[in-house]
């Protein structure tokens, strides 16, 4: 059990951590600011422990259910590309289509003023205000990336690189590097609630 727990550690901090200093050099190579450049160092403090709080939470949260659900849940033969491919592509699919469900619902009111209104503070965002949310907010942002885990028969090179592209690009979806999705989300607040693959914004007519 605790080789398990060690594995898992190793698993979830190596990602997120890789993830964090993937979009930290691309916002450095591209003279993005990843923090805001305006932001007082009080409430840059403020911020940061709120992140802090909220990410060992969270990350503590995933190394224990990955301890318990990894070796039992995911596959440990290699997979040929078109397999995955194709669980890449559902993973997606089954993500977004969480994450939108739990997006949207947080925009509507009690939701939106109790657990999701710290995250649109501001309306000009930077990288590091990603995990600025609430552990409510977080929970379920954790669930929705997590549930196709459930319904897909990932190997760890899969999972690991989903985990990554989808962390990496909630990252830097918080600036407008590679689009102006979550920034006119941020802007507007009724549209453009999935992560990476607009699908069901598409189809629900949301995006913007």
């Amino acid at each position: 059990m605790l080789s398990t727990i060690i594995f898992s550690t190793k698993f979830v901090i190596g990602i997120f951590s890789a993830s964090t200093l993937t979009a930290f050099l691309v916002c450095f190579y591209n003279n993005i600011h990843f923090v805001n450049p305006k932001q007082n160092r009080y409430r840059f403090i403020k911020q940061s422990q709120k992140i802090y709080s909220t990410l060992s939470m969270v990350l503590g949260q995933t190394i224990l259910v990955y301890s318990v659900l990894l070796n039992r849940m995911l596959d440990n033969k290699m997979h040929n590309i078109s397999q995955s491919i194709y669980n890449i592509t559902l993973y997606s699919i089954i993500a977004e289509f969480f994450y939108y469900l739990y997006h949207r619902a947080m925009h509507t009111e009690p939701y939106y003023k109790e657990y999701h209104s710290n995250h649109h503070q501001n309306i000009d965002i930077f990288p590091f205000d990603t995990f600025y949310i609430d552990k409510v907010d977080a929970m379920f942002l954790l669930g929705s990336i997590h549930t196709p885990i459930l319904f897909i028969r990932f190997n760890y090179f899969e999972l690991g690189l989903c985990l990554y592209l989808y962390i990496t690009f909630a990252y830097l979806a918080h600036s407008d590097f590679f689009t102006k999705q979550h920034v006119n989300h941020h802007k507007l607040l009724i549209c453009n609630y999935c992560i990476l693959n607009p699908i069901y914004d598409v189809i629900c007519r949301t995006y913007r």
